[in-house]
């Protein structure tokens, strides 16, 4: 299959419309002054100026994940700065770990033959529902990674939140899943998945 390399990134946009201003005559009592109407005229049609338009908020281009890469046949991701590989590493399942937050934080890329040939949408996401998150998900709008559209599910485990990831790749299944604890915030835990997936990478 045709996979793209491209990662999507924030475009800067910047509209500023600048006021127009007009030259005013100053006639002296003796003097050849203009037309007193026609500088009537000339203010009216100039005013009011027009106000500059204000700047268009930027949106922050995402950052990719810099820490250790966790590889597969078909597939490469980096864990966030700080993190670390898990020891004993499988050739179907490759995990990392933040230090700082004990076992909570966890994210894991695997790679498994399906034992489908051809699995569906709901079927992908129906493999993750009953194995990693137990029943207990949420089917999310899918994501592009990479080039490669992945279906996305969402849900807890315990107290932490758990974010998988799936697609069929060349026969297999590609599934990376993100776990992280209950005292990060929202706002850190989605930097974190973003950054992940800016650095992912399909063979």
């Amino acid at each position: 299959m045709s996979r793209s390399k491209a990662v999507p990134a924030a475009v800067l946009v910047a509209v500023l419309a600048l006021a127009g201003c007009g030259d005013g005559g100053d006639g002296g009592a003796g003097s050849d002054g203009p037309d007193p109407s026609a500088s009537a005229t000339s203010s009216a049609a100039g005013s009011p100026s027009q106000a500059p338009s204000p700047t268009e908020p930027t949106e922050a281009a995402v950052v990719p994940a810099s820490g250790p890469e966790l590889a597969m046949d078909v597939a490469t991701v980096r864990l966030p700065e700080g993190w670390r590989l898990t020891e004993g590493q499988a050739s179907f399942l490759a995990t990392g770990t933040d230090p700082g937050a004990g076992s909570t934080s966890f994210i894991g890329l695997s790679q498994f033959p399906s034992t489908t040939s051809d699995p569906t949408a709901a079927e992908l996401e129906e493999t993750v529902l009953e194995g990693d998150l137990r029943g207990r998900g949420m089917v999310q709008d899918p994501v592009e990674v990479d080039g490669v559209e992945m279906r996305r599910v969402t849900g807890r485990d315990g107290a932490s939140s758990i974010e998988v990831l799936i697609a069929l790749v060349d026969g297999d299944l590609v599934t990376l899943k993100v776990r992280q604890g209950k005292d990060i915030p929202g706002a850190e835990r989605a930097e974190v998945v973003a950054s992940v997936l800016a650095s992912f990478r399909w063979s």
